[in-house]
């Protein structure tokens, strides 16, 4: 991704400007795998093991104590060592070749755990008419604009009920992020030919569809099942936990979540190693270094940084990861201005690159400060500051570019990019 990116704007520096914000972004990304995940076992485990994991009662801050909710239960530290170990050890002993394979395999499973998973729900609510109405009564029921619901430390918490119009509208921009991911973007761009492509776009949708229709359905079932009090992150682990009564069953759904996770880690952890020594370690040195050496700084800087991950998640396992991605996500998105003007503006200058970065960066980073750095946040009457970013940053890109010397016609020219390749 970076070295396209020094090519096709002719800058090495632009290199060194993206790589703290790449990493800085994945890093969330991470978090909210393991986070999401330690969750999800918490919750799905509870009261498995009352003598291993034995948890005291938790203390109200009006004195009372109530028993713990995750007494019990395997804990976060734990699921997070196992997936950080397991995903570690396959992708150091086979690399990008596998990953895609663990990748496909893994999300197979949690495709076909989903739809189980949402057919055993369904069914045990009396239906999928039934199951909706439950919601839709819950609803009605709970007028109030703010639900009340209680985090894992037993601190009572609200949240807003109800998408403002702009909020809907300008969430519409966080999926860009996908254009900007270095983990995708690595993926395609092992590829041979555009050939390789085809079936990937066809089936893409069909399978998000797959993957998401069943979450997203289950969760709103929960609003007519679960009690308002239920922390929003356990909600998936709570209904499968109540509602499936087969332990076998609950086992192969939990595989199932772990896949999804375990899917995107990999890759992460991949591309992470992948960009430090190509682009960091080994852009514009004369010192050769044996294949070893690559392999062993490549292996060290992705243990670093999953190390540092780890510790962060076990310091904010109580952070919202709906909300954490969100931010991750919104990062992401405001820097595609960059893809697209790459791509399709042959006018696209370096300094428009470098402006078009450092706003995104510096307009990201006020919001993040001005959400309490990382909480639920939006501008003016519901709009997601995904959307301001992405609009400052194509500003910056336009001006930055109009108001400096064209480009060179061959660094913008199809043919000069490959013979880059070749």
């Amino acid at each position: 991704q970076i070295q396209f990116f020094r090519d096709r704007f002719e800058s090495k520096g632009l290199g060194y400007l993206l790589f703290p914000i790449l990493v800085g972004l994945i890093i969330p990304y991470l978090l909210v795998g393991l986070i999401g995940a330690g969750n999800y076992i918490s919750g799905v485990t509870a009261g498995m093991f009352p003598e291993v994991f034995s948890l005291p009662n938790k203390v109200l801050p009006n004195g009372n104590e109530i028993p713990n909710p995750l007494n019990g239960s395997v804990p976060s530290w734990l699921t997070g060592m196992v997936i950080c170990l397991v995903v570690l050890c396959y992708i150091f002993a086979g690399g990008s070749r596998a990953a895609a394979w663990a990748n496909t395999f893994q999300t197979l499973v949690f495709m076909a755990m989903g739809v189980l998973a949402f057919t055993l729900i369904s069914n045990k609510l009396g239906g999928l008419g039934a199951a909706i109405e439950q919601a839709r009564d819950a609803h009605l029921v709970r007028t109030p604009s703010e639900l009340e619901f209680m985090t894992r430390d037993g601190v009572a918490k609200t949240r807003e009920v109800g998408v403002p119009p702009l909020m809907f509208l300008t969430y519409m921009f966080i999926p860009l992020s996908v254009g900007m991911f270095p983990h995708l973007f690595q993926h395609w761009l092992t590829a041979k030919s555009a050939k390789a492509f085809k079936l990937t776009v066809v089936a893409h949708p069909l399978c998000i569809m797959i993957v998401w229709v069943p979450c997203v359905l289950i969760g709103l079932w929960a609003t007519g099942t679960l009690p308002p009090s239920a922390p929003p992150a356990a909600v998936l682990a709570q209904m499968v936990g109540r509602l499936v009564e087969d332990p076998i069953i609950v086992g192969l759904v939990t595989a199932g979540v772990l896949a999804a996770i375990m899917s995107s880690l990999d890759s992460q952890f991949l591309c992470l190693g992948t960009i430090f020594t190509n682009d960091i370690v080994l852009h514009g040195t004369k010192k050769k270094y044996t294949d070893k050496q690559i392999l062993l700084m490549a292996r060290g800087f992705v243990v670093g940084i999953v190390l540092l991950t780890y510790l962060l998640a076990m310091v904010l396992i109580d952070q919202n990861v709906f909300d954490l991605a969100v931010w991750c996500f919104s990062g992401f998105a405001a820097l595609t201005p960059l893809v697209l003007a790459a791509l399709y503006w042959r006018r696209a200058t370096k300094m428009g690159a470098y402006a078009c970065v450092i706003t995104v960066t510096v307009t990201w980073f006020i919001f993040f400060a001005m959400s309490g750095f990382g909480g639920e946040f939006t501008v003016a009457g519901g709009i997601m500051p995904a959307a301001i970013c992405w609009l400052a940053g194509a500003a910056a890109m336009i001006i930055g570019s109009l108001a400096t010397r064209p480009p060179a016609p061959e660094a913008v020219s199809y043919t000069h990019l490959r013979a880059h390749e070749t």
